[in-house]
């Protein structure tokens, strides 16, 4: 009895046998994510390469740009031109407060009806991030007039995605939410 306890701490203690094919399948099990960075190095290299061959300043030029039109047809309320800050595409999203569209077709006869308010809160703390030749992202922070329960003053933040169509950079996803009007400086931080 006691050489049969023995041997089965033996057996339950000592690792399985690997054969030459196991043995691949262990590592990489062992070591996750860095061997599928390994694996993707080919693909990593590639992207540094197109990120070397674009010019981020161009970029930023071309959506800042293209999102100051959009920008100033929304505190304007110049709807039509509003309308034209947005691609044309079925896939479109758009998500603010509680409401969503999707497709440029049903936010366009969600607003048909509707006027865009004209506003004079200014947009920003505005970061523009390209991300490639063909997409970037603009960030933003826009005052509100709405306070919530509590009578705290109410801003919106949003995040709007660019891509480059053949009409120019077209926003293909807009996102806006209320959030406490942040501070209307920042507090710089000791180093």
């Amino acid at each position: 009895m006691k050489y049969f306890v023995i041997l089965m701490a033996f057996c339950v203690s000592s690792p399985a046998v690997v054969t030459p094919g196991q043995n691949r399948d262990l590592k990489s099990a062992r070591t996750g994510q860095a061997e599928q960075t390994l694996d993707r190095k080919p693909e990593i290299e590639k992207q540094d390469e197109v990120a070397k061959s674009i010019d981020p300043k161009k970029i930023k030029q071309e959506v800042q740009q293209a999102f100051n039109e959009w920008k100033e047809a929304y505190t304007d309320g110049d709807k039509r031109k509003f309308l034209l800050g947005f691609a044309n595409i079925p896939d479109l999203t758009i998500r603010i407060s509680g409401s969503e569209w999707i497709g440029f077709r049903n936010y366009w006869k969600a607003i048909l009806d509707t006027e865009i308010p004209k506003t004079t809160y200014p947009f920003r703390s505005v970061r523009i991030i390209p991300i490639d030749e063909f997409a970037a992202l603009v960030t933003y922070v826009r005052s509100s007039p709405a306070k919530d329960a509590k009578g705290t003053p109410l801003a919106y933040r949003g995040t709007l995605v660019y891509a480059k169509t053949y009409g120019g950079w077209k926003i293909i996803a807009w996102h806006s939410h209320a959030v406490e009007e942040p501070p209307a400086t920042s507090q710089s931080r000791p180093n």
